[in-house]
């Protein structure tokens, strides 16, 4: 795996010898890349998986195979809720980030959306909120290994 830069240009190249035989480009930076195999078919041919974000990029015979998407994970009702009110108009944006800041603190896990909200100067939170309210609230966890 070449990181490039570490936020861009991350390819996957794959060399046989010194020969550079072929190079794919990867969304996110690669944690993890592993062989297998994935039949028992002759002649034997390893397959190539790459960890990357919350994908596994599966590569065989030097093309793209498949990609496996790690399921989202549950979101804390409160949290849903708030934006579901936000999305309503049924909440301020200073009660909304109180009850926000409240789940932090008691040590619930908050989407990267709120999370990101909750380190906003109080005069951007507004146009944050009303920028992200409409699109569906998601957690997704990564690969780190």
């Amino acid at each position: 795996a070449d990181l490039g830069t570490g936020k861009y240009d991350m390819k996957l190249k794959v060399y046989k010898n010194t020969t550079l035989m072929s190079e794919h480009t990867l969304i996110d930076l690669p944690t993890g890349v592993v062989t297998f195999y994935m039949d028992n078919l002759e002649p034997r041919t390893p397959a190539i998986a790459v960890a990357s974000g919350p994908y596994i990029y599966v590569y065989k015979n030097l093309r793209p195979y498949f990609k496996f998407t790690l399921p989202t994970l549950d979101i804390h009702p409160v949290e849903e809720d708030l934006w579901n009110q936000a999305k309503d108009d049924q909440i301020t944006i200073y009660k909304m980030r109180e009850t926000l800041e409240g789940l932090r603190q008691e040590g619930t896990s908050l989407t990267v959306r709120s999370l990101r909200l909750l380190q906003l100067e109080t005069n951007n939170v507004e146009s944050f909120v009303n920028l992200h309210k409409n699109t569906p609230l998601k957690k997704q966890t990564v690969l780190t290994c």
